[in-house]
């Protein structure tokens, strides 16, 4: 369970920065220049992320049923 909850923590934390930097660089463009990032790529960063937290939650919720039932068989 413990490499799991690192694997949370760290691709949380990789999306959280994503997400931040580009914050950052919408900001700095809209100072230096009237161009906007295409909200496509807003779109698709979101999705991006959105699948990868259904796969990992899947995931999860796979390895804790498969616990469950392993644990609960006659030996």
């Amino acid at each position: 369970m413990v490499p799991h909850v690192f694997g949370w923590f760290t691709m949380t934390s990789v999306w959280f920065i994503l997400f931040t930097q580009l914050e950052n660089a919408r900001r700095d463009i809209d100072e230096i220049s009237d161009r906007n990032i295409p909200e496509w790529v807003y779109a698709a960063i979101v999705g991006t992320s959105l699948i990868f937290m259904s796969f990992a939650l899947v995931r999860h919720t796979r390895a804790q049923t498969s616990t469950r039932s392993t644990d609960t068989h006659p030996r």
